[in-house]
């Protein structure tokens, strides 16, 4: 039991770089943009190759989560993991 629950965590684990979680507002939610504290560049969720944002299926995003924080960690693909709303 213990060893199929350090595969499932280190396949949790897998991708995810060494890094603190970051966190951003929501800027726009068609397409979906989020401005990270720390990066003067907004951080665009594009359809199609090379998004910059991902985040768990079944989430959407309206008009009323606009200016909600969110935090974020970085992959080893360069982009960026919703994690969840914050205050």
């Amino acid at each position: 039991m213990y060893e199929a629950l350090e595969r499932i965590f280190a396949g949790s684990r897998e991708g995810i770089i060494d890094t603190q979680v970051e966190f951003g507002t929501l800027q726009n939610h068609d397409p979906v943009t989020i401005k990270l504290d720390l990066d003067p560049e907004p951080l665009v969720r594009i359809t199609g190759e090379g998004n910059e944002i991902i985040w768990f299926k079944g989430r959407t995003f309206t008009e009323l989560d606009i200016g909600n924080r969110y935090a974020l960690i970085r992959t080893s693909s360069s982009e960026y993991l919703i994690l969840g709303e914050v205050e």
